[in-house]
């Protein structure tokens, strides 16, 4: 024992730390003196020791005033927890000084590295961030405040140019809030009868078939067997069946009404907004314990998704998918079901598929947010599901299947292909929106070349079985499932590789940066034309154009994203060398980023006019960018490509919100008792209701109006008038 003891430091003592490892650190004599130098505690000196040297640990310890066992033992645990004390006080500390780990920014970069505004934070993830990028090339302005908020140039042509367009625009406003308030629930007198606005039983069978075939596949849900059989009890006795089982059934038909092209599509759209508003409602009323099992969660999960896709709150999901990961935690979902022995086994498995599903959502919206995963894998030990289809689990079933190797496609494979790369995708999350530390560019290269790596893996497993010759269409992923998997990879890349891409311009050891960037936007972008007969490798095709026309939540914000970067590389094309810009070769060369930024503007009116969407900034601004570019191209003053184009734009969705301005709506908003549409065509309300008073909770870009963004709170520092 004093050989051991006289090999080690005379100034380290062994410890036990709350984990229950043997650790060798610096402690007090007990003098109270410290035994290593002043500071926080390093990294390197903590040593864990073997079972077996506990003993001559002991033995070495020094021993009380008494010299009783007992005393020295409790000398011992004192000093662990005042190690315990040091360390979690360094850990910020060890944190940044560590091999490989990202450098402390200045509390100037820490504001810069994040956004405050109207009470609300957004990390380095938001889309705000890009469009701050694009704010500052293109010739135009927002002014904050004031009647008028679109401004272009000078002279008086300009200015009356603008001015209409700032008309057009504040009438679009309010009908996009008429348009809102008619879809509103009607408190609280609609809640006990949405039973009564479920479909007829074709049209929901159809409805549910949709779902499967779409949203189902990524975001493992329901157990399509078990679902089924639940729906032919609950019609066989709708008056028997739970509010749990209606609510599912009620919310998967809303998100496969995103696919649904019949003649009854806009008045399904209405009805699925009470849907939601409805669960919402029953989700918060007493007995919140008898929601907390299986049905429960998955009512919640649906419910995500479904705000995410109609934007009902969708600024907002991240608060409510940090609620569901505490109720999956609560539940013991963080646990394995092998440590449950007596949990049946569909049971288990249908747990490691809502764990599953419930990390990625949760992903998904911090990432939408700018916010952190508040997760990492040391705080659960859930296996991945099987790869296996439905079929092959039943309530009989006692011994698990065997999984299918990767390559063989299942009804599990695209979530099984996310989940590959989470732990990835979670810590670039992680790292982009932490407003302390600055990445290093060699981390971002190494996420970088990983994710590219799983996602050719993946790319890779579907391409193959897009190609099989078995004549099962279930055995065969469709186009819009391969682009989901595609746009969940992509939009990390462009918000990891962001920050260096814009460093590229001015120094060029960030082009990789830059080129991944750009490549990245062009993918996001990139679909097939819609009218174009599909193949057998295409199948699916229109429910892939479809997803972008009418779904909200992240689809959306990359969409924006992918334009913004889009648009800025061809400023950057056309100022390399103006003189250039009429060359035909070099026309050429810039048509693809063409195509995209026009394809983004029609699935932007797309949105408008059949999406339900209600905010017009989206086609406004990739429609100005678009004119700015043709104007460049044509040697005409900028100002006015872009005054053209954002008149045009203005009255194009000031046509499409009015033709969907409801016959009946209740304008106790606007204190009109009889109400037309005409109103509009002669300016009548923009004196009664100014658009400031709008509500813009509305349907709209993301989180914030960018037309009220000051320069203030963008980049330069906190509002210190605001409260949280």
């Amino acid at each position: 024992m004093s050989t051991m003891h006289s090999n080690k430091d005379p100034e380290r003592l062994s410890a036990i730390n709350s984990h229950g490892n043997r650790a060798v650190g610096p402690l007090e004599t007990p003098h109270g003196t410290p035994t290593s130098p002043k500071g926080a505690p390093r990294t390197a000196d903590l040593l864990f020791l073997e079972e077996g040297q506990v003993e001559d640990i002991a033995a070495t310890t020094p021993a009380s005033s008494s010299g009783s066992e007992q005393s020295a033992v409790q000398t011992l645990v004192d000093r662990v927890q005042r190690l315990e004390h040091a360390l979690a006080s360094a850990s910020l500390d060890v944190r940044a000084s560590s091999a490989g780990c990202r450098t402390k920014t200045s509390a100037k970069k820490e504001i810069d590295r994040s956004v405050w505004h109207k009470t609300r934070f957004y990390g380095q993830s938001h889309w705000v961030h890009p469009f701050e990028q694009a704010r500052k090339i293109i010739c135009f302005e927002y002014l904050p405040g004031g009647g008028s908020n679109f401004k272009v140039g000078n002279g008086q042509a300009n200015a009356q140019a603008s001015a209409e367009v700032n008309r057009l625009v504040n009438e679009c406003k309010i009908m996009a809030r008429t348009i809102k308030a008619a879809n509103a629930p009607q408190w609280p007198s609609w809640i006990p009868d949405v039973e009564k606005t479920l479909p007829p039983r074709e049209l929901s069978d159809q409805l549910l078939q949709l779902y499967f075939k779409t949203s189902e596949s990524s975001c493992r849900i329901l157990h399509r067997s078990s679902f089924w059989k639940e729906y032919e009890q609950y019609w066989s006795s709708p008056q028997s069946a739970s509010p749990c089982l209606l609510f599912k059934i009620l919310l998967a038909m809303a998100l496969g009404i995103c696919f649904y092209q019949g003649p009854e599509a806009n008045d399904l759209r209405s009805k699925a907004q009470q849907w939601i508003y409805a669960t919402q409602m029953w989700l918060v009323m007493p007995h919140e314990k008898s929601r907390l099992n299986i049905p429960g969660l998955q009512v919640q999960c649906l419910l995500l998704i479904a705000r995410s896709v109609f934007n009902i709150g969708g600024d907002l999901v991240w608060i409510t998918a940090g609620a569901v990961l505490r109720a999956a935690i609560n539940m013991g979902f963080h646990r394995d079901p092998k440590y449950f022995p007596r949990m049946p086994v569909l049971q288990g498995e249908l747990r490691r598929r809502l764990w599953a599903t419930v990390l990625e959502l949760n992903l998904t919206n911090a990432m939408d947010s700018g916010m952190s995963p508040m997760i990492s894998a040391n705080d659960y030990d859930t296996e991945p599901p099987l790869n296996i289809n439905d079929d092959e689990l039943t309530e009989s079933t006692v011994h698990l299947p065997t999984s299918k190797p990767q390559n063989v496609y299942t009804e599990m494979s695209l979530q099984l292909a996310l989940l590959r790369s989470f732990s990835l995708r979670t810590e670039v999350t992680t790292m982009i929106n932490d407003f302390r530390f600055e990445p290093l560019y060699s981390e971002v290269i190494r996420l970088g070349t990983e994710l590219m790596k799983i996602y050719k893996e993946n790319n890779k497993i579907l391409a193959n079985a897009s190609s099989d010759s078995s004549p099962s269409e279930q055995s065969k992923p469709s186009l819009m499932h391969r682009k989901v998997v595609d746009i969940t990879t992509q939009r990390y890349l462009l918000a990891l590789h962001r920050p260096f891409a814009m460093k590229a311009q001015s120094d060029p050891q960030f082009y990789y940066s830059r080129k991944v960037y750009i490549d990245s936007a062009m993918a996001v972008l990139a679909h097939p034309d819609p009218s174009v007969v599909a193949s057998p490798l295409s199948r699916g095709l229109h429910d892939d154009y479809h997803l972008f026309c009418l779904s909200g939540g992240y689809l959306k914000e990359v969409m924006i994203h992918a334009s913004i970067v889009v648009y800025m590389e061809l400023i950057i094309l056309l100022e390399e060398d103006p003189d250039m810009a009429f060359d035909q070769d070099r026309k050429e060369s810039r048509e693809p980023y063409r195509r995209m930024l026009e394809q983004a503007i029609e699935i932007s009116r797309q949105r408008i006019a059949i999406g339900g969407e209600t905010n017009v900034k989206g086609h406004l601004f990739m429609s100005v960018a678009m004119g700015h570019v043709n104007a460049i191209e044509a040697g005409r003053p900028s100002e006015e490509g872009i005054l053209e184009a954002a008149q045009s734009s203005a009255k194009r969705c000031y046509d499409m919100l009015r033709a969907r301005l409801p016959s009946t709506p209740d304008m106790s908003l606007s204190n009109q008792q009889n109400f037309s549409g005409d109103e509009f065509a002669n300016g009548q309300l923009n004196s009664d209701l100014h658009y400031k008073d709008i509500d813009f909770t509305m349907t709209d870009w993301g989180t914030a109006d960018f037309d009220n963004i000051p320069e203030a709170w963008m980049f330069s520092s906190w509002n210190e008038m605001n409260t949280w």
